[in-house]
């Protein structure tokens, strides 16, 4: 008895991985969720006491480095120390940044880290997306200036963003990120040409063509053959027995044209018999 409730504890585990993983992930992501919120709630008590500059600007003393925030209304955030030609480049990227909704696209990038929150490579993707975000930005921004404007808007990325050099904690928030990758690609930025970018978008099209598309000609040709095959197979070999095993019984009378010749046998010998008595 006891080698069997062992064996019995061996064969069927009390505690399955396999269902207790869907619960895991809920937790995680619930979790990641949470903590987006307190840190927006976090962020939002901080800057209650900011003074408006202009329109959608306002000025706070805990502002360490100008960032947006905010959904629906975005706010540009900057401190008090930001003035003359500086503050007007701080504006232009802040601005951009609105202009091309990157406040909405990094939330939506943040929620599908929380849904995908168990793939690292989803991570990697994203800390690299918000890279990416501030370097097309600051491409917008210097895309029409000079030279010396563009070394002027490096000494202020500089200036600015030498202590912050870190991913945002809130999703809805920009902060300055990757200070020296920045401005190593202001100082070396090059227009590009009209037809640099259509050669690149017709080779986008032409991978995303042949990488994300099946020939469905193709295999249907490949699955008519085998659709007939199947169905030859199957009726021929059951059909034609079954016919010869139905009809050739019922056609051959086997009684009736040997019964006359016993009667008349029968008949003839009960006459004789009758003669004799």
């Amino acid at each position: 008895v006891v080698s069997s409730e062992v064996s019995n504890s061996v064969t069927n585990p009390a505690f399955d991985w396999k269902s207790v993983l869907p619960y895991a992930w809920v937790v995680v992501a619930t979790l990641l969720l949470i903590y987006a919120f307190f840190s927006f709630i976090k962020l939002k008590a901080k800057m209650s006491d900011a003074v408006k500059y202009q329109d959608n600007i306002f000025q706070s003393e805990r502002v360490e480095s100008p960032f947006v925030f905010g959904i629906f209304k975005p706010k540009i955030y900057i401190p008090y120390s930001i003035k003359g030609e500086k503050l007007g480049f701080v504006l232009e990227h802040e601005k951009t940044h609105i202009k091309y909704l990157d406040h909405i696209t990094k939330l939506i990038g943040f929620i599908l880290l929380c849904i995908h929150w168990f793939n690292p490579l989803v991570w990697v993707s994203y800390v690299l997306f918000c890279k990416d975000l501030e370097l097309a930005c600051d491409e917008a921004v210097v895309r029409n200036m000079s030279e010396g404007r563009r070394k002027s808007y490096a000494l202020t990325l500089c200036d600015i963003g030498v202590n912050k050099a870190k991913i945002s904690a809130c999703p809805i928030a920009f902060g300055e990120v990757s200070i020296k990758e920045r401005v190593k690609a202001t100082l070396s930025y090059k227009k590009v040409g009209k037809i640099a970018v259509s050669l690149s978008l017709v080779l986008c099209a032409i991978v995303a063509v042949c990488f994300m598309t099946k020939p469905v000609a193709e295999a249907k040709n490949k699955k008519e053959p085998v659709v007939e095959n199947t169905v030859s197979s199957i009726t021929e070999p059951v059909t034609e027995p079954m016919k010869e095993y139905v009809t050739e019984p019922t056609i051959e009378p086997a009684t009736e044209p040997a019964s006359e010749p016993v009667i008349e046998e029968i008949i003839t010998e009960n006459n004789n018999d009758s003669g004799n008595d």
